[in-house]
């Protein structure tokens, strides 16, 4: 019998038995029960979770803020009897500090408990998954609860680590910048990945790394200039990826960012058409970029991508290139067909002239 999925898939990438906890622990703070080791344990849990499923988890604990707490029943007849013994004291409970409390209400459905909670964070977020549930405030819909996320950013700024901003930077260029254009959300993110204190360890993480994630956080830093000086560095990178927008920069002499979509209407004898085309940002670069060299050291790239982006350039400056000739002798044992017809063109127009 094939098991029964929906129950899984309804917590969106939350698991069902942490979600059920998370109600749990909202609950007992509601009334007033919940202690300090309880809570801990639970942040700790939530950490792991990928930054983009913490959404989802703001909804469950919207959802839990929401409903009304259970009334307990009546005490029977035997608990009143019982309660009339001599007990031995409870073991008091720790207090839960209104910093630790103020992650669980950064989701409260009340704009003035998610202020107070921005207010009260003492805590800069170690983990993507805290960073993306402080984001998602400055980014809130109340405009006075957006101000108080922003100014506790500002706040704890300085202490949030690097591997916490790599980590969220992925989400934010793909989904926010990408799909949805919002530039505005992603700047405190470059923010954190700018910081004179750990740009070092940024650039060499994006030199020497494999990971997926430096393609997407190399598409996010070209929206700001502190990438400009080090673009002739990033041609030596190990991911393909971050050579080719180094190089497609370095050669436009401007970085590109595809920040959402916009209609493009078409007339034709049918009618007008409207279709979805991506929305670039463009900017110029802030260093004068070698065209020549660029495309001596791109054109023997071991990756065909990259060998593409030196072909398309070829063609954009082949008026304004010297050594035309040396550059296209380049391309002679090229195994790529598409690389090949790009070449072939200049040649042809070459004799043409």
């Amino acid at each position: 019998m094939q098991e029964n999925t929906w129950r899984k898939g309804s917590t969106a990438g939350v698991p069902a038995g942490l979600a059920i906890r998370l109600d749990g622990a909202i609950h007992a703070l509601r009334a007033g029960s919940l202690d300090a080791g309880t809570l801990d344990t639970l942040l700790a849990d939530l950490d792991p979770i990928s930054p983009e499923a913490a959404q989802q988890v703001a909804r469950l604990c919207t959802a839990s803020f929401r409903y009304g707490l259970p009334s307990d029943a009546a005490p029977t007849l035997l608990t009143r009897l019982l309660a009339l013994r001599k007990s031995a004291p409870d073991t008091p409970r720790q207090t839960v500090s209104p910093g630790g409390a103020a992650w669980l209400r950064l989701c409260h459905p009340d704009g003035f408990v998610r202020e107070t909670a921005l207010q009260a964070l003492d805590d800069a977020p170690r983990t993507a998954f805290r960073l993306a549930l402080l984001l998602l405030r400055v980014n809130d819909w109340v405009p006075e609860v957006a101000a108080a996320g922003r100014a506790a950013f500002e706040r704890l700024a300085p202490a949030i680590p690097l591997s916490a901003a790599q980590r969220i930077a992925p989400m934010i260029a793909n989904h926010y910048v990408k799909r949805r254009g919002r530039v505005d959300l992603a700047a405190p993110v470059i923010a954190l990945l700018t910081r004179d204190e750990t740009w070092p360890a940024l650039l060499c993480w994006l030199t020497t790394s494999t990971d997926e994630a430096v393609a997407p956080v190399m598409r996010l830093l070209l929206l700001s200039d502190r990438l400009d000086a080090t673009l002739p560095r990033l041609l030596t990178a190990r991911h393909y990826l971050v050579r080719a927008l180094a190089a497609r920069t370095l050669m436009s002499g401007n970085a590109e960012v595809v920040v959402g979509r916009t209609q493009k209407i078409e007339a034709g004898y049918s009618g007008r058409h409207a279709s979805s085309v991506p929305k670039l940002v463009t900017r110029p670069i802030t260093i004068a970029s070698d065209v020549a060299g660029t495309l001596r050291q791109v054109a023997q790239d071991r990756a065909t991508a990259v060998r593409k982006i030196a072909a398309d350039g070829l063609i954009a400056h082949r008026d304004r290139l010297d050594n035309l000739d040396g550059l296209l002798a380049l391309f002679d044992k090229e195994p790529n067909a598409a690389i090949r017809e790009r070449v072939d063109f200049i040649r042809r127009r070459r004799a043409c002239l």
